[in-house]
């Protein structure tokens, strides 16, 4: 009888995850069988992997809680663990009422942002009212780590809640502005249609989820406008168009398919 001794390193037990994009393995037990083909089996034995890592994403911030402010009723949300996590589309993030338990809305997949890193960001398209409170219900394992390792979740009203401040609608005097775009979503040109006060010099941006500007112009200073920008150098995702004058600020979300 000869010995052989085959090396199964890590890598054989490998497979391409899509939830994390990259080369992965389950941390389970595994069968081993040898043979001359399939149908000839005539050894077999088993093997666990242990994961190096067993301990759950916690989560160490997040954002908005309290009282906010926002011109528009959107907001940008964001979650800060103590590991870099990878988010699942399958589950879901939801703001409901805090008086009520109502649904608000249930936030779109594709606004979140960040996975495979330890901030996580998203946002809102309908508008939230002005003095009313919410809270954020996050399934259990919507986020897991590189091992799979699930994220509990947030169920409680009291643990991620928030109310929008007038304070932030009291500060811009945009009664006589508007700022359209369109078509939204859009996979080209974006129109952007605007009216700011007379004799205040506008200010445009084209900003990222993440808080990034992609670009940036002054527009003429007339009363009302229309300029255009083009989003095909753009990735799909969500992002803002931001108008800035002396008078305030407008702000609108489009998306790039």
């Amino acid at each position: 009888m000869k010995r052989v001794n085959i090396l199964l390193d890590s890598t054989s037990f490998m497979y391409f995850k899509p939830y994390i994009k990259t080369w992965g393995l389950d941390y389970t037990r595994f069968e081993i069988m040898v043979g001359s083909s399939s149908r000839d089996i005539r050894l077999n034995g088993n093997i666990e992997l242990q994961s190096p890592d067993q301990t759950k994403p916690v989560v160490t911030g997040l954002a908005p809680t309290g009282n906010t402010s926002s011109t528009t009723g959107q907001l940008v949300f964001k979650m800060n663990f103590n590991k870099p996590v990878y988010f699942n589309s399958d589950k879901r993030l939801i703001i409901k009422e805090y008086d009520t338990g109502k649904t608000k809305e249930i936030i779109d997949p594709w606004s979140v942002e960040g996975s495979g890193t330890s901030t996580i960001s998203f946002y809102n398209r309908s508008g939230l009212l002005v003095n009313a409170k919410y809270y954020i219900i996050v399934d259990s394992a919507a986020f897991f780590d590189f091992y799979e390792n699930n994220f509990a979740g947030i169920s409680g009203k009291d643990i991620w809640s928030f109310s929008i401040s007038v304070t932030g609608m009291e500060e811009h005097d945009l009664t006589m502005s508007f700022l359209n775009l369109y078509p939204n979503p859009t996979k080209g040109m974006l129109v952007i249609d605007y009216r700011m006060p007379s004799n205040y010099q506008p200010y445009l941006q084209i900003v990222d989820i993440a808080g990034r500007v992609i670009a940036a112009k002054i527009l003429p200073s007339n009363q009302s406008g229309m300029t255009e920008f083009d989003c095909s150098v753009l990735k799909s995702g969500f992002y803002f168009v931001k108008l800035t004058s002396e008078k305030g600020v407008q702000v609108r979300t489009f998306i790039k398919e």
